[in-house]
């Protein structure tokens, strides 16, 4: 296992958008400004002959399906 340690700073304001790999352990310190922080989550799979986990708490409908960004 490879740790690495790499600070990214980010600017307030700056519209900021760091990705990490699913298997990436990773934290933010807390934040001690008067602004909140947000952090969306962005789920991305192979769809080709994926079955999906019954167990997984996000399921594909009918109504709601997964989109594709490419076909």
């Amino acid at each position: 296992m490879y740790i690495f340690k790499v600070s990214v700073p980010c600017s307030p304001g700056s519209g900021d958008l760091i990705l990490f790999h699913g298997q990436v352990v990773h934290k933010s310190e807390q934040n001690f400004s008067d602004g909140s922080r947000h952090a969306y989550a962005f789920h991305l799979m192979e769809a080709s002959g994926t079955v999906w986990s019954p167990e997984n708490w996000l399921q594909p409908t009918a109504e709601l399906p997964f989109p594709l960004l490419y076909t």
